[in-house]
């Protein structure tokens, strides 16, 4: 367990700091720009992300898992050959997009005009970058340099917080826009670089670039990141769907406060289970015996709900305070969502844990199916909630059911296939902490403000629910870890 937390609080630093710089850049953008420049720079934001997926075909999961699997000559064949297969479909997926923009501005953004155009087009720089921070993160991923991995992410929401100020105000809308996606992916490109540049993780790159490719580590690379693309991109282009359904439904406007429910959701949660999985997924994947394999699922399953009730919880008393900090108060219709999907949370965290082993092991055949079901659930439920009932809240309880169903399949996979056993003590917790969200909720579901005696109510209770959930030892294992970190 000791380890587990050593590389969250390595990462989650990282992705703490990075969220708070990040809450700068937004901020900027929602008091200069409003709901529309919000909405805006999200559909943007999306492209790239949906495009990036598409020219590293969702690799990194792939690279990691090659990596962990590997060693020596072996992981410099496989780094080579990776390398390769980057650059190529990066390549290619940049000219399509600068052929293609006229039909991607007006499927996109909903015109296209000369400027919307120019918008995708421009596109593409931030792709080069963003494409290549993920294999350069992937390497730092998989030869454990957590802290680097975390400064990277760092760095980039720095600069993008010191920068959006003069880009949207002075260059403006929406080349302003645009340029911060360039600067920040540029950041995060030198940083990365240096890094592993640093730790000599390069060299074998460079000195054996035309020798080393290899056929069986493509073929392994492809098999598994040909459904890792698959999927990626049915999420994130699942994702862009729906944001186009909300311009249809309430113009930009209505695009800008979906962003503001679905990324609220996504960043806070992404936090514990990015940092969660860069320890997670490595181990798990070099973990043969079952034994082993149930004995760390069962572990994480465990530290996620001592981390994610209380994080889950905080979010919950506090969310209009969050929309207020991070946006205005113009945004507070997303409340409507973000109520309900503060619940799926929780069951989306749990769920995570007992998913990774699908990927770990290589099962990806069982990944895509679930990936695929859950995101045209989702497309078909905001649909419905859009266009046949007219009301944007029930896209939540959409999101809530979903997680629902999609927990108890993992659960059974986990049971059938890696022999998860968990205790009663750990089904009882999830229970309560269950409960605890739910009570949670309840008491503060139209409120807009903070009620202060709830928050130290909730205070004691969860620090009697974490506490109940460590071992004294686990505890004094951290503790004295934070100590020493301390004396440097």
């Amino acid at each position: 367990m000791s380890n587990l937390l050593k590389a969250f609080l390595k990462t989650g630093g990282g992705s703490v700091a990075a969220i708070l710089f990040g809450v700068i850049a937004t901020k900027v953008i929602a008091v200069v720009s409003g709901p529309a420049g919000v909405g805006l720079f999200s559909l943007l934001r999306q492209t790239q992300q949906t495009l990036v997926g598409l020219a590293t075909m969702q690799g990194n999961t792939a690279l990691v898992q090659g990596l962990s699997t590997r060693e020596d000559s072996s992981q410099t064949r496989y780094i080579v050959t990776v390398a390769s297969l980057f650059v190529l479909m990066t390549g290619t997926i940049s000219l399509i997009v600068w052929f293609a923009a006229p039909r991607l501005a007006n499927l996109i953004l909903d015109r296209a005009d000369v400027q919307s155009v120019w918008l995708i087009r421009g596109l593409i720089p931030s792709i080069l970058f963003a494409a290549a921070v993920i294999f350069l993160g992937g390497l730092l991923n998989s030869y454990r340099a957590l802290g680097r991995l975390a400064l990277v992410q760092v760095f980039s929401s720095a600069v993008a917080a010191i920068t959006a100020f003069p880009l949207v105000v002075l260059v403006g809308n929406p080349w302003g826009l645009l340029l911060l996606l360039w600067v920040t992916s540029f950041t995060g490109l030198m940083a990365g670089f240096g890094f592993v540049w640093r730790g000599g993780w390069l060299s074998p790159l460079f000195a054996n670039w035309r020798r080393l490719w290899d056929r069986d580590a493509a073929l392994y690379f492809l098999k598994f990141a040909g459904v890792t693309i698959l999927t990626g991109l049915i999420g994130t282009g699942t994702l862009l769907l729906v944001r186009a359904m909300f311009v249809r439904h309430g113009g930009l406007t209505g695009a800008g406060i979906f962003d503001v429910a679905w990324t609220l959701n996504s960043t806070y949660l992404m936090i514990l289970l990015g940092s969660l999985g860069t320890y997670y997924m490595p181990v798990l994947s070099a973990t043969k015996d079952i034994e082993g394999r149930s004995a760390l699922i069962a572990q994480v399953f465990r530290i996620m709900l001592i981390l994610v009730v209380p994080l889950i919880t905080v979010m919950i008393l506090g969310k209009s305070a969050v929309i207020s900090l991070l946006y205005t108060k113009e945004f507070f219709p997303a409340l409507e969502i973000i109520q309900w999907m503060l619940l799926g949370d929780y069951l989306k965290a749990i769920a995570w844990v007992l998913a990774t082993p699908m990927l770990a092991y290589g099962d990806m055949r069982m990944f895509f199916k679930t990936e695929f079901l859950w995101n045209m659930g989702m497309a078909i439920g905001a649909w419905l909630a859009l266009f046949v009932f007219g009301q944007i809240w029930i896209v939540g309880i959409v999101f809530v059911v979903l997680y629902v169903i999609y927990l108890a399949f993992c659960y059974w996979y986990s049971k059938t296939r890696h022999g998860l056993r968990l205790t009663i003590r750990e089904k009882s917790t999830w229970i309560f902490g269950l409960i605890l969200i739910i009570i949670a909720s309840a008491l503060s579901w139209n409120e807009q403000s903070i009620d202060w005696m709830k928050v130290v109510l909730f205070t004691c209770i969860l620090g009697g629910f974490v506490l109940s959930g460590t071992a004294k030892s686990e505890r004094n294992s951290l503790v004295h870890y934070l100590k020493r970190r301390q004396r440097f």
